[in-house]
């Protein structure tokens, strides 16, 4: 994550939709990801899918979501992979 200046924003702490895997420790926020181009976006949702991970967009508030923090990339860890959000993370801007 350090190599690519990407740091992790938001994991348990804070708030949180009601059922968000956050609360679970099984999904982080990308600090500063608001910015992301969609090509960026795209990479990284490809690595995270390799890796067992859900990326959700919300560099735009989703439809009937009652808790945002602003725009950011979320991902959700999804596998069994021992580090799965380091390995997505420094994949993004390969």
């Amino acid at each position: 994550a350090k190599e690519n200046q990407l740091e992790v924003g938001s994991t348990t702490g804070g708030r949180h939709n009601r059922g968000s895997r956050h609360y679970s420790g099984n999904a982080i926020d990308i600090r500063n990801s608001g910015g992301f181009d969609d090509n960026t976006v795209g990479r990284l949702s490809s690595a995270a899918q390799q890796r067992g991970l859900l990326v959700r967009d919300e560099r735009r508030r989703p439809r009937g979501q009652a808790v945002w923090g602003g725009p950011h990339i979320h991902l959700e860890y999804r596998g069994d992979s021992q580090d799965p959000y380091d390995d997505v993370i420094r994949a993004v801007k390969d």
